[in-house]
């Protein structure tokens, strides 16, 4: 608190958390937070601390979303590819790590049924049809072809931008009505395409990011309901995250933040 005296801390939270369990109708309480700080009692090693303090850096998480509008009037049995650029300028004039995109349903219908949730609920990243991306990053792609493709080679850069993954059979495939789903087990079978993330390695300083997402929205089958396949023609926000790095320093006019 020496360093810090107007010190404010802040924790954002969504109020309605029913879509973390099965049942979207159970009661539900919020726990008020606890703060546990340790300090030095010895004044004069205190004193010598703050003379070496020098601030602190740390890994930033940066956030940016993005809509992907649904596609509408699809008739039965029918594709329709869907392509949109965004200009992404939440990271501009920081350095960038990597990133990652969530494609998160919009669309109550996909992932609740009479007030149960799925197992991912509207948290997960549903995986769409023949989906491409491109980040152009200060002028150059980040991918050498023109886009990148494929749920092997996606899931392949996940785990060369963020290390080794443990996933379920299935997760990251695309969940179409009518298709081979009666391979999974039972107990799995909702998980199929919930969790299909979009990496990518930038290091760099973003001056201008531009990203072009694509995908082939599905009609409904000839013989189901008309909700089949929704969610792979639904809205999604694309919320993107970013690592960045930060400093805060303590100066006699206040505290800066900085990236570095």
């Amino acid at each position: 608190m020496n360093a810090y005296p107007d010190l404010r801390i802040v924790i954002n939270y969504k109020p309605d958390q029913s879509n973390n369990v099965l049942n979207s109708n159970i009661a539900l309480a919020t726990k008020r937070p606890i703060l546990v700080a340790d300090y030095e009692t010895d004044p004069e090693v205190a004193m010598a601390l703050m003379r070496e303090y020098r601030g602190v850096a740390f890994q930033s998480i940066e956030h940016e979303r993005v809509r992907v509008p649904a596609v509408s009037g699809l008739a039965n049995d029918t594709t329709s590819e869907q392509e949109r650029s965004y200009l992404v300028k939440a990271f501009n004039s920081k350095y960038i790590s990597k990133m990652v995109i969530v494609q998160t349903p919009t669309q109550q219908d996909t992932w609740r049924t009479a007030n149960v949730n799925t197992k991912f609920a509207d948290k997960g990243s549903v995986s769409q049809f023949q989906e491409k991306y491109q980040l152009r990053v200060n002028g150059q792609n980040i991918f050498a072809r023109a886009n990148q493709t494929g749920k092997m080679n996606t899931l392949g850069k996940m785990v060369d931008s963020f290390g080794d993954l443990n996933l379920t059979a299935g997760m990251n495939y695309c969940d179409v009505a009518g298709g081979a789903t009666a391979i999974y087990s039972a107990g799995i079978v909702s998980m199929v395409g919930q969790a299909d993330y979009l990496p990518a390695m930038i290091d760099d300083v973003v001056s201008e990011m531009k990203l072009t997402y694509t995908r082939t929205a599905v009609g409904p089958t000839a013989a189901g309901a008309a909700t089949d396949n929704a969610n792979l023609r639904q809205a999604l926000d694309l919320n993107i995250y970013a690592m960045s790095r930060k400093q805060i320093v303590p100066t006699a006019d206040g505290v800066v933040v900085r990236y570095v």
